[in-house]
């Protein structure tokens, strides 16, 4: 924007002259500026012009067209292309965007093919052929050199000061600044969606004063109010309408914010009601598309009216379609269902479900919770089975579709892609082909209907069998319980009976009437609970069985029928004797316990009447009577229980029985199955033999050999079984995933706000193969590629579908690029005003005034989007609006227009009472009035006029644009009072300054050239000379660049003011040349100087392999490179680095090469040197490092990659050993060759290996040789379990593709071990402590008879001997050739078994016998308490302290020990005195200014006890011990010539800070 800068500060007065300003070009009425910088976008290029009032260049004469071409081809140079305000707005169509004229000159273009071109926009092009410029098209994108225009009588617009509504009134507070009305919150469209109680519209302004609303409908006058209808609420701007209804209230709607300054109106928003109608009654056939093809349910027509849309939801029978969980499924969103493949598992009704979706745009929505929704009537889907196919993927023809139809920019764009057919994984062949794949369709079709028929049999007989059991099981349980509450609820009556019995007869007869009456009738709906529940629980049983097995019968009948009728008769007739099995034992059941009730109802009322009859006789009666009735009761429903579980055991070996003929009926048709199977498909098994054939002669030994099909079944789960599985899972699990992901939307946004360019998107639909499962959609835009990826591997494209969208089918409402702007002018100017809106199709404009539409007057012309009004009056005061409108909407945008008119005023801005200026400097008197009419400046010195001209541009002293004084080259005579005078017709004012001049400020002492050395800190001086009435800083600039000292730490200003700058830790980036500032608030002067940074070279450039001088070693490179920048001092030495294509790491190859022997013979400014040793098969790549005293400096960039010759390998294997592995191998390892020393390609090691060789000269074997191919690291071959752990001589020798290389040397390596054959014998065991026992055995000779190898360790195994189990028992492992070992961590008094096992690399010998052993009681559980430190002697201690005693369950106490130690130690260094039984010790050998620890504890057989806590604390006397008196206590008890102390720490958490000094 420099250029805007310029025209500010130049060019003529303003004032009723029309001069073009400076910078701008005359001609015609019109001034023009032509911008070289900032190239600008076309949009960005008319932003900066309309900013100032100006606009882009449109032509509207020949002479004019004829002024821009001689203009540029005088002056442009570059031969650019300069945009201008010419756009193409399609059908042939141009026109000035800046008038909206259209463009009819054919003759200006440069050529009839350039107005054919692609671009957008009109830009003046210069033509070779012509030597002359013309009109020619390009891209708004671009950006490039712009023309600006603007009337001369308004380019007061550029130089005038922009102008704010504060501007010609008093107020400062812009919050308190009268203005008119400005909406921010404009109502929206309103769509009401089923029932609501109420809908609001809202609109907002804001203005000074605070604008009022009304309401209009239908654009009528008629103003909406509670008084036109109560249902009427307007609260500000928000209008409530309770109970709205379509009749009365659908329309258009418009709000109105009026204060005194004018009125603005809101765009037109409607309010709608949504409709959706229902679906036709009527059925439609069903659709029948073949199987394993795809398929298209639609949706039946439906009526609606909304700008929502309709949403559409499948489901199937009462089941909801929900498309993530069967993805082979797809909803577009006209309302179709897609299937990619339809099998006959897809049969059945349909229904298609409408409902009014709430859109996510901007718009208001009001409804009920529940929107309305439409469901159709069935769609029936009828699949015509065919044999199954795999079919070739295949877009859709209807696809790509675009939703919405019609695009509108701002809403979501979706594209649907679905493809039909299922394909598999595909090589470059395109075959079906797999590696993986075991068997063919055969085996698929055996394992989908015989497989899967036995599978579903077994599932549901055995969940048949195990229901009944679990029901019977239930049934006796729940007798059991029942009949054992009514037991005891027996025994507690009969014994309340006798107890009330003996305390009195009569009470007693009444008493037992009421309680066995109640036990009675308890009995009975207990036992008639019973019977019903149990018929119920059979009943179910029965029918669930029936369910069951018909389920069985009936999915059998669909696959195999001859098959099925056979198992039909057989397993009918087994289910017939089952139910009456079953039936019977029912019925037993019932009659036997209703006998018992019965007898027990006999029983219990002939011993009521016993009662009666006599008391004494009944209580001995009631005694034998109940007891014998107990006794009855038990044995009989104990004989109930048995006889049922007789009953049962015999229905379920009768079921079993039945069963097992049925399974034998089966393997007997699945047999004959096979047969006919493999006679189909001869040439598939034959095929098949050559891979499975151990696989099918296994599958018929098996098969042939069981008499049991669960046998076999078993058996052939490991291969044949197994396989299916796998079979299923890769190819049919497949087929139907394959179905999946065909079916991808992709959404895509448009930007509001951003140039919808001419351009074309393409997008792709690709269906592409991967792995099972996956496949990818991919939709490529034109700007950048979006992909939608599920996993995959291997791609291979099978479709490609494409569309292309071009930018100006998506169409958009107006949206304002180019706003109005509110005026603030002086009467009697002209006004331009211009607003600009972007939409698609193009907008219509309609100006406002108050609300009301403007049209051409006398005075106000109105051009499309441009009004101007000729001469401003006060009457043209107000609110304007422009209104953009297409058939998508219309909006608003509004502005104020002020026409001021007032004398001139400084009260806002007067000039400063005085200002300072520096002799020899500039200065620059500004003067900014209010005024309007816009006034004329006159300049007073010493109250005398300066008679300054306008527009002089050479003067020492001159009167800016502006209206400004500048004065140059100032001297002590321009001293003093400078006045600024304005006036326009209504009046005038003036204000007036002081210049004081004062002296220059100049650098007296200028920065030095200087040098520094890396890191290290330089000092650059810088001193000036200045009036002492001002304040100086200086500042600094590193070329030409301001240098931020306070963020930049390697900067730092010198001391008290002398202005010199220090560099710390100086680097490269840091030598330049500084240039030091020293500013005056009137002046500045400045100096500058270089600073040089000395240091290692710079990186070496260009190097590279030299190919043309090859060295004569294939196995070395020749590398050339160019010195880099010497820093300072001269090169000494080079050293070159190398990498390898196997490593990220670079390694010193070639070291000090001189810089003398280095040179290029035949071209000084070249470096040379030839890197040898490098190994074959290896690529390089190298780079350089240069040296001088300073250091290695930067390496250079690498060259590229050599691969050197190969050669067999040099380097032998290291580690070459072995051993271990399976019983009879010998197993041989060596560490890999890394891949430099590989030599080339097609590593692998030949390994040989032979029985060692005892006798010298002798040869009792020969090498046995295998050659292993790939960088492996072992190889195991088989010896023979007679020669295990024998020594063998072992070599390996690797080889590549060039040959056989280094032999390593020859190593022992032993074969296998064996499993040990011994066991250690005599294990004992003794007690160690309360948690540990020692365990002894006789160890195992260690030799190879016993061992079968070498011995490696033992390993005990421990157990608990009460509640313990050796198969769960510890173990504890013990290494070497040892005979006892200590268990640790076991309980305290416990008995534990243990025994003994040997073990070697092959694993464990044999368990020796157990032995019992109990662990010691508990250790001490108390600790010692009162521990007191004495002065004992010069060097120790006397401790004294509270002994313990042991509880039952504790060991006997042994002894007591103190442990004690330095401070700096730990606990685990401490030394220990054992006091044995007695109450203190004394402790020797301590150093004086230590501070020690000490501890003290009791121990016994059980182990060491608790320790006494906290540690007690005390030194010998001798040196300074700082302590802490809060937490510490010294107590100094020795006598004067024995001197020592003791600390005691007083708190728990020891603070203690003591160091010893």
């Amino acid at each position: 924007m420099f250029w805007i800068v310029v025209l500010m500060s130049f060019g003529p007065v303003w004032g009723q002259t029309y001069d073009c300003p400076q910078h701008w070009f005359d001609y015609g009425d019109h001034c023009y500026h032509f911008s070289f910088i900032p190239r600008k976008t076309y949009y960005e290029a008319k932003e900066l012009c309309e900013d100032y009032g100006a606009a882009l260049l449109s032509v509207e004469t020949t002479s004019e067209d004829v002024f821009i071409k001689n203009w540029l081809s005088q002056r442009d140079q570059s031969r650019n292309l300069w945009f201008t305000s010419g756009i193409y707005v399609g059908d042939g169509v141009f026109i000035w965007q800046s008038t909206g004229a259209p463009i009819d000159h054919q003759s200006y273009w440069i050529s009839a093919s350039d107005m054919l071109k692609t671009g957008t926009n009109v830009v003046y092009g210069y033509s070779g052929s012509k030597q002359s410029y013309g009109w020619t098209r390009t891209e708004g994108s671009h950006t490039l050199p712009f023309i600006c225009e603007i009337p001369k009588k308004e380019v007061y617009r550029i130089i005038q000061e922009k102008r704010e509504f504060s501007y010609g009134t008093s107020h400062v507070n812009p919050n308190l600044v009268p203005r008119g009305p400005e909406m921010y919150i404009d109502p929206m469209d309103t769509e009401i969606l089923g029932v609501t109680r109420l809908v609001f519209m809202e609109c907002a302004a804001k203005g000074q004063p605070q604008p009022t609303y009304i309401w209009t409908r239908n654009s009528s006058q008629i103003v909406i109010t509670a008084a036109t209808d109560t249902r009427y609420t307007l609260t500000n701007g928000r209008l409530s309408i309770q109970d709205p209804t379509e009749g009365k209230d659908a329309g258009q709607y418009q709000c109105e914010a009026e204060n005194r300054f004018g009125k603005i109106i809101s765009a037109p928003v409607l309010l709608s009601f949504a409709f959706l109608g229902g679906f036709t009654n009527v059925d439609r056939a069903p659709t029948r598309p073949d199987e394993f093809s795809g398929a298209i349910l639609e949706c039946p027509a439906i009526q609606s009216r909304s700008k929502v849309g309709i949403m559409y939801q499948w489901k199937r029978e009462r089941e909801f379609i929900i498309t993530d969980l069967s993805p082979y499924m797809f909803i577009s969103r006209d309302g179709k269902l897609y299937f990619s493949e339809v099998t006959r598992s897809d049969n059945g009704d349909y229904y298609c479900i409408a409902t009014l979706a709430s859109p996510s745009e901007s718009h208001n929505y009001v409804g009920s919770a529940q929107v309305p929704s439409r469901i159709s009537r069935e769609i029936n889907l009828d699949v015509i089975p065919q044999p199954s196919r795999e079919s070739a993927v295949q877009i859709q023809d209807s696809f790509i579709q675009v939703f919405p139809r019609i695009p509108i920019e701002g809403q979501t764009l979706v594209l649907e892609c679905f493809a039909y057919g299922s394909e598999q994984k595909t090589k470059s062949s395109g075959l079906i082909q797999t590696s993986k794949r075991k068997l063919s369709g055969f085996i698929q079709a055996s394992k989908r209907k015989f497989s899967g028929l036995i599978q579903t049999s077994k599932r549901k007989f055995s969940g048949l069998i195990h229901a009944s059991k679990r029901k019977f099981s239930g049934f006796i349980q729940a007798s059991k319980r029942k009949f054992s509450g009514f037991i005891q609820a027996s025994k507690r009556k009969c014994s309340g009976f006798i107890q009330a019995s003996k305390r009195k007869f009569s009470g007693f007869i009444q008493a037992n009437k009421r309680k066995c009456s109640g036990f009675i009738q308890a009995s009975k709906r207990k036992c008639s609970g019973f019977i019903q529940a149990s018929k119920r629980k059979c009943s179910g049983f029965i029918q669930a069985s029936k369910r069951k097995c018909s389920g069985f019968i009936q999915a059998s009948k669909r696959k195999f029928s001859g098959f099925i009728q056979a198992s039909k008769r057989k397993f009918s007739g087994f289910i017939q004797a089952n139910k009456r099995k079953f039936s019977g034992f029912i019925q037993a059941s019932k009659r036997k316990f209703s006998g018992f009730i019965q007898a027990s109802k006999r029983k219990c009322s002939g011993f009521i009447q016993a009662s009666k009859r006599k008391f004494s006789g009944f209580i001995q009666a009631s005694k034998r009577k109940c007891s014998g009735f107990i006794q009855a009761s038990k044995r009989k429903f104990s004989g109930f229980i048995q006889a049922s579980k007789r009953k049962f055991s015999g229905f379920i070996q009768a079921s079993k029985r039945k069963f097992s003929g049925f399974i034998q009926a089966s393997k007997r048709k699945f047999s004959g199955f096979i047969q006919a199977s493999k006679r189909k498909f001869s040439g598939f098994i034959q095929a098949s033999k050559r891979k499975f054939s151990g696989f099918i002669q296994a599958s018929k030994r098996k098969f042939s050999g069981k008499r049991k099909f669960s046998g076999f079944i078993q058996a052939s789960k490991r291969k044949f079984s197994g396989f299916i599985q796998a079979s299923k899972r890769k190819l049919s699990g497949f087929i139907q995933a394959s179905k999946r992901k065909f079916s991808v939307s992709v959404e895509s946004f448009t930007t509001p706000g951003q140039p919808l360019e001419d351009k074309m998107a393409a997008f792709l639909c690709r269906t592409i193969a991967g792995e099972p499962q996956k496949l990818l959609v991919s939709l490529i835009g034109y700007q950048e590629s979006t992909t939608v990826v599920a996993g995959v591997t291997d791609w291979v494209v099978h479709t490609i579908k494409e569309i292309r969208l071009g930018m100006k089918s998506i169409k958009t409402k107006p949206f304002f690029t180019l706003p109005l702007k509110n005026q603030h002018m002086d009467t009697g100017k002209q006004l331009s005003w211009r607003c600009e809106a972007r939409s698609k199709p193009l907008a219509v404009y309609t100006w406002y005034k108050n609300g009301q539409p403007l049209f051409n007057n006398s005075d106000v012309i109105v051009i499309r989007n441009t009004l101007v009004i000729q001469s401003l009056e006060k009457v043209h005061s107000g609110m304007y609006q422009c209104a953009a409108s297409n058939i998508h909407g219309t909006t608003m945008s509004s502005a104020q227009l002020r026409v001021l008119e007032f004398p001139p005023t400084f009260i806002k801005s007067p000039l400063p009472s005085s200002m300072m200026a520096a002799r020899l400097g500039n200065v620059t008197i500004a003067c900014n009035p209010e005024a309007a009419p816009y006034p004329k400046f006159l300049w007073l010195y010493r109250g005398t006029d300066m008679n300054l001209r306008e527009g002089d541009t050479t003067s020492r002293i001159r009167l800016l644009a502006n209206g400004n004084l500048h004065l140059t080259q100032l001297s002590d005579a321009d001293e003093g009072t400078y006045t600024c005078k304005v006036e326009n017709d209504l009046g005038s004012a003036m204000s007036s300054t002081h210049l004081k001049i004062l002296t220059r400020t100049f650098i007296s002492v200028p920065p030095l050239k200087r040098e520094v050395i890396i890191n290290s800190t330089a000092f650059i001086p810088c001193q000036a000379s200045f009036d002492p009435a001002l304040d100086l800083i200086y500042t600094w600039q590193l070329n030409g660049h301001d240098i931020d000292i306070q963020r930049d730490n390697n900067y730092q200003l010198g001391d008290r003011g002398r202005g010199g700058l220090y560099i710390r830790r100086a680097q490269f980036r840091h030598q330049g040349e500084y240039t030091c500032f020293a500013k005056t608030p009137v002046d500045q002067d400045f100096a500058s100087n270089t600073l040089t940074v000395l240091g290692p070279p710079g990186e070496p450039a260009g190097v590279h392999n030299y190919l043309a001088s090859p060295p004569p070693n294939p196995r070395s490179a020749r590398i050339i490179w160019s010195d880099g920048k010497r820093n300072g001092r001269p090169i000494n030495f080079y050293m070159i680095e190398a990498q390898t294509n196997y490593s990220s790491k670079w390694f010193l190859q070639t070291v000090n090469i001189s810089q003398p022997s280095a040179v290029l013979v035949g071209d000084s400014n070249k470096r040379s040197a030839i890197v040898d040793n490098l190994k074959p098969g290896v690529a390089y790549r190298f780079r350089v490092l240069a040296a001088n005293m300073y250091g290695f400096g930067t390496p250079s960039l690498p060259t590229d990659f050599k691969t050197i010759q190969g050669a067999p390998p040099e380097v032998p294997p290291e580690m070459v050993g072995g051993g271990g592995g399976k019983v009879g191998e010998l197993r041989m390892t060596w560490k890999p060759l890394p891949p430099e020393d590989q030599g080339g390609w097609g590593i692998g090691y030949l390994v040989e290996w032979k029985l060692r060789q005892i006798d010298i000269g002798t040869s009792r074997s020969t090498w046995a040789q295998a050659r292993v191919y790939g960088n492996k690291s072992e190889f195991s071959t088989t010896v023979g379990s007679e020669l295990t752990y024998v020594e063998y001589e072992v070599r390996v020798t690797p080889f590549n593709n060039f040959g056989d290389g280094k032999a390593s040397l020859t190593s022992f390596v032993y074969s296998a071990e064996g499993l040990p054959v011994s066991a250690p014998t005599k294990v004992y065991a003794n007690s160690y402590n309360s948690t540990a026992i020692s365990v002894h055995w006789t160890p195992v000779k260690n030799t190879i008879e016993s061992m079968k190898g070498r011995l490696r360790g033992y390993k005990v195994n421990y157990w608990l001997r009460e509640g313990g189990d050796e198969t769960h028992a510890t173990q504890a492992i013990f290494y070497g050739d040892i005979d006892r070992a200590i268990i640790i961590g076991l309980l305290p008094d416990t008995w534990y078994f243990v025994n003994v096992q040997v073990f070697n690399t092959a694993g464990n010998g044999q368990k020796s016998e157990k032995y019992p052993q109990e662990t010691d009681l508990y250790r001490p559980m108390l600790y010692p308490t009162e521990v007191q430190v004495h002065s004992h002697g010069s060097e120790s201690v006397k401790v004294t302290f509270r002994g313990i005693s042991t509880q039952v369950e504790e060991e006997p106490l042994r002894g007591y020990k103190i442990k004690y130690w330095e401070t700096s130690e730990d606990i685990r260094q401490a030394r220990t005195l054992d006091v044995e039984k007695a109450n203190e010790g004394v402790i020797y050998g301590l150093k004086k200014g230590i501070v020690y620890k000490l501890r003290v504890m009791g121990y016994s057989q059980g182990g060491e006890g608790k320790m006494s806590s906290p540690a007690t604390l005390f030194t010998m006397a001798g040196g300074s011990i700082p302590y802490d008196p809060t937490s510490t206590d010294i107590i100094a008890t020795a006598s004067s010539h024995s001197v020592s102390m003791k600390i005691t720490v007083i708190c728990v958490v020891v603070s203690l800070l003591l160091s010893i000094t």
